[in-house]
């Protein structure tokens, strides 16, 4: 459900999983007279693999890594992104694999808002990826980012079963194919 309590209303939680580089994400309320901005995060914090950098000094207060035990670390910060800021870089390992960055109840109840990130995929699976969702369990709901890669580039969908499976909302996206390795600006 996308209205009322819905978890993807009042949770707002980004999720990263599975690309090679997603980055600063922004939430702007729809009706903000001075464009006033609810989050945003750049990763310029640190570089690296530390807690403090992948969490950009903690304005990411969740951090996960689904590794199985296996002390592997999909995300870290590195140089390169957009606009002279950090990217934060989280690989993609296969299907038993994930890491996510969240942080909770950024948007009051009932309150529109605008999301902003930038991303580069340089990831040559073909599998569809949840990429950027507000929520880690309850992705279903909406899928800002869910893609699909190859080694001549990858498309996108933005998935919305919260509306309920109905064709054509489900998934849409565009047919064009984006190229791998080029920083790309999404706004919804």
């Amino acid at each position: 459900m996308l209205f009322g309590r819905s978890v993807v209303i009042r949770i707002c939680r980004l999720r990263l999983f599975a690309v090679l580089a997603a980055i600063p994400s922004v939430l702007i309320p729809a009706h903000a007279a001075s464009g006033g901005v609810l989050f945003q995060s750049n990763w310029d914090t640190a570089a690296g693999t530390s807690t403090t950098a992948v969490t950009d000094g903690g304005r990411w207060p969740n951090y996960w890594e689904f590794n199985n035990g296996t002390g592997v670390q999909l995300i870290s910060v590195v140089s390169g992104g957009p606009n002279g800021h950090n990217a934060l870089r989280v690989q993609q390992r296969g299907s038993t694999f994930a890491a996510n960055v969240q942080i909770n109840d950024v948007v009051p109840l009932a309150t529109d808002f605008y999301v902003r990130y930038y991303m580069r995929n340089d990831d040559t699976s073909g599998s569809g990826d949840h990429i950027v969702t507000p929520d880690t369990w309850g992705y279903p709901n909406l899928t800002y980012m869910r893609k699909y890669s190859g080694a001549s580039g990858w498309n996108f969908v933005v998935s919305m079963y919260g509306c309920g499976f109905v064709y054509p909302i489900s998934h849409w996206g565009p047919s064009l194919k984006l190229a791998n390795g080029q920083w790309y600006r999404f706004e919804y």
